[in-house]
């Protein structure tokens, strides 16, 4: 049996989230807060944050380094979000971003063994399936990551999602994050255009926080333990000149493609689980251009 959130209410959850104050966390916290009996145990990088979402709420954060100390007898929920992006290669080099992610993976490998969490889920990255992994520091951090995840359910009695985001869109967004929907809404806001300089066509798979929310609520609290999902979180896929011009109709700004497309640039998951899933369940699996207008501020 999965339960309701009506039923979420009607019991205490206490619930982790690593990586509260980015992007995706940021969703997370604001939507888990309207629930009354959820304890919510908050952890960004390296020092406290305070963070304001709307007026009503205000939220801190305690260093990940932290994570063992907490005085809990038992962990709910594990929502792992916190991971180094892959921009800080060039920023760290090669050799400390690697000790940099090993120290996180070491932090949580030590919580995982001490609180022995019911259900994790994990946002990995599409990054996983690049063709040079191997070589690619960032795809293999990933990996790593998530044989992490699988070898402690392994040997556990835990629940564990492991959810491959390529494309996100959602609330809370930053714009000194370079994502293609934040720098077009950067773009049309202080510009009244939007320029893309890609030579080729770019398709990317994108999934709404709203439905993420949806699965994540109706997977983590169920009645059965020992089930493992490793899926591609994403539903639709666009052509980022289409995004453009969604963003653009918001702001009645202008696009502007620099080149012809000579080719395709393909950051491609496979939604048939995510979205058949939502589908059974009577969800709402769909990304409409109205959900995507209703993002934009």
């Amino acid at each position: 049996m999965i339960l309701s959130m009506t039923d979420l209410n009607s019991l205490t959850k206490n619930i982790v989230i690593l990586g509260a104050s980015g992007w995706i966390g940021k969703n997370f916290v604001c939507s888990l807060n309207e629930f009354k009996n959820v304890n919510l145990f908050l952890y960004s990088s390296k020092e406290s944050k305070t963070i304001e979402l709307k007026d009503d709420l205000i939220y801190k954060t305690q260093p990940i380094q932290n994570i063992n100390n907490l005085n809990i007898e038992r962990v709910d929920s594990l929502i792992d979000l916190a991971f180094p992006t892959q921009d800080k290669i060039d920023e760290l080099g090669n050799s400390n971003y690697s000790a940099q992610v090993n120290e996180l993976l070491t932090l949580k490998k030590e919580f995982l063994n001490q609180f022995q969490p019911l259900n994790i889920f994990n946002i990995s990255s599409g990054a996983v399936y690049w063709e040079d992994s191997r070589s690619n520091l960032y795809s293999k951090k990933k990996t790593e990551e998530e044989n992490l995840y699988i070898n402690y359910f392994e040997n556990s009695n835990t629940n564990l999602d492991i959810a491959r985001v390529f494309g996100f869109l959602g609330k809370f967004y930053d714009f000194n994050k370079d994502y293609a929907f934040t720098s077009f809404i950067k773009q049309a806001k202080e510009n009244n255009k939007i320029i893309i300089e890609s030579p080729n066509l770019v398709y990317r798979s994108y999934i709404l926080f709203e439905n993420l929310f949806s699965y994540y609520k109706h997977t983590t609290f169920q009645s059965t333990v020992n089930e493992i999902n490793i899926f591609d979180a994403c539903l639709d896929c666009f052509e980022i000149g289409d995004l453009a011009n969604l963003v653009a109709k918001k702001f009645s700004s202008n696009v502007i493609r620099l080149e012809n497309p000579v080719g395709t640039d393909k950051y491609i998951g496979d939604n048939k689980y995510l979205s058949n899933f939502l589908k059974s369940n009577n969800l709402d699996w769909q990304i409409t251009d109205k959900k995507i207008l209703n993002l934009i501020q």
